[in-house]
C-alpha cells in the first residue's frame, strides 16, 4: 500500500538513516568506551521507538485507506462541502449559518490535520475533536429541520454523512486508545 503522505515515507527514511548510522557507531565503539557505547544504545532504542510510532500511525491511516481512498477524508469533505453549500443557498439565521458551517468545517480540519500526526496521542486529539465537532453539526441539522428551515430528504442524507463519519472515528479512537495502552 502506498504511504498517503510523502510526510511518512521522509520520516520512516529519516529514522532508519538514524538507526543505521547509530549501529555503525556503535560497532566502531565496541572495544572502546562502554559509556559512550551505552549511549548510543539508547539513541537506537529511541529511533526504534519513534519508527514504532510512525508505523503505528501509518498503520491506522492505511486501515482508513481503501483502494487508495481515504474514506473518513471524503466524507469529512462531502460534509463541510454540503453544509457551504446548504447555507448559500438558503437564508437561515446567521448565527445558525456560522455555527454550522464552522462545526462541519472543523470536521474536515481536524481530520485532514490527524493525516500529518506528530504521534498516536496527537492522532487520538484530532479524531476526538472532529467527533465531537460531528456531533455538534449533527444538532445544528436537528435544529434546521425542527424549524422547518431544511426538508426531510436533506437532513436525513446529511444525519447519515454525520453518522457515517462518527462510527469511523469512534472506531478510530478505539483502534489507537488500544495501541496507546499496549505502550
Amino acid at each position: 500500500m502506498e504511504s498517503p503522505s510523502g510526510a511518512w515515507n521522509q520520516s520512516h527514511s529519516d529514522c532508519m538513516a538514524s538507526i543505521v548510522r547509530l549501529y555503525k557507531m556503535y560497532f566502531s565503539l565496541i572495544p572502546y568506551d562502554t559509556v559512550c557505547v551505552n549511549s548510543i544504545l539508547q539513541q537506537v532504542a529511541n529511533s526504534i521507538h519513534a519508527m514504532r510510532d510512525y508505523m503505528q500511525c501509518y498503520a491506522l491511516i492505511g486501515g482508513l485507506v481503501m483502494a487508495n481512498k481515504n474514506l473518513l477524508l471524503e466524507y469529512s469533505e462531502e460534509l463541510a462541502v454540503c453544509i457551504a453549500k446548504l447555507c448559500k443557498d438558503n437564508k437561515f439565521d446567521s448565527n445558525v449559518v456560522f455555527q454550522i458551517k464552522k462545526s462541519s468545517s472543523s470536521v474536515f480540519a481536524n481530520i485532514t490535520e490527524a493525516q500529518y500526526p506528530q504521534s498516536l496521542a496527537d492522532m487520538h486529539s484530532k479524531f476526538e475533536i472532529a467527533r465531537k465537532e460531528c456531533a455538534e453539526t449533527e444538532s445544528w441539522l436537528k435544529l434546521l429541520f425542527s424549524t422547518e428551515a431544511i426538508d426531510e430528504i436533506t437532513f436525513k442524507k446529511l444525519r447519515n454523512l454525520c453518522g457515517r463519519i462518527k462510527r469511523m472515528l469512534t472506531s478510530s479512537c478505539i483502534t489507537i486508545e488500544n495501541k496507546l495502552k499496549q505502550g
